[in-house]
């Protein structure tokens, strides 16, 4: 059933009650999962299957699925970057009743960073740069880098910004470098790593 079949026929359907929470949390960049909450519903509730209708703001994409009750979540990918989406769902029950529409909004965010590589390596400082992403770059507005070392440290770098010096690091350690690329709905792309050894010391 589409979305909009759904709402032809939903004035003269019966609603039923006990309807779950849904969340709709957004994953790395293309990616997001819809989830329903059922553990506060009496053991009575029986649903039959939940549907999700996921639909482009442009409304150059829209595409429904079902998932059958016992599977409690959903995950949608393969989404278009820098993009506008509404999710909406609603329940069915073994009788074949209805619910309301519950509709949620999110936005994907920008692709991930390329050709990220060191230079400088010394035994206190390491210096990254990178290229911004090929595609998914409109919605890009900073990045975002993780440095995995003998302590976590993480920091915002602007998006017109395509180097970094890392410093005050300890000599001869393994540091794990993890950059993302970040709209300004802080939806993050997938981190491009590398990993590198602090020289050592003298």
């Amino acid at each position: 059933m589409t979305l909009q079949h759904k709402l032809r026929h939903s004035v003269t359907r019966q609603e039923p009650d006990n309807l779950p929470d849904v969340e709709v949390a957004r994953g790395m960049s293309n990616i997001m999962a819809v989830s329903w909450n059922i553990t506060n519903l009496p053991n009575e509730t029986c649903f039959s299957h939940f549907t999700v209708c996921i639909k482009k703001s442009d409304d150059s994409y829209e595409k429904c699925k079902k998932k059958e009750s016992f599977n409690t979540w959903m995950i949608l990918n393969q989404l278009e970057l820098c993009s506008n989406y509404s999710i909406t769902t609603w329940t069915s029950t073994m009788e074949g009743l209805e619910s309301d529409n519950q509709t949620l909004y999110q936005s994907t965010g920008p692709g991930s960073v390329v050709d990220m590589k060191t230079t400088v390596l010394s035994k206190d400082t390491v210096g990254i740069k990178w290229k911004p992403p090929v595609t998914g770059q409109k919605c890009l507005s900073y990045y975002h880098l993780r440095l995995e070392a003998e302590n976590i440290t993480q920091v915002n770098i602007t998006g017109n910004e395509t180097k970094y010096l890392v410093t005050n690091l300890t000599a001869c350690t393994n540091i794990g470098l993890f950059l993302s690329s970040v709209s300004e709905e802080h939806v993050r792309s997938n981190a491009t790593m590398l990993m590198v050894v602090t020289r050592a010391s003298g």
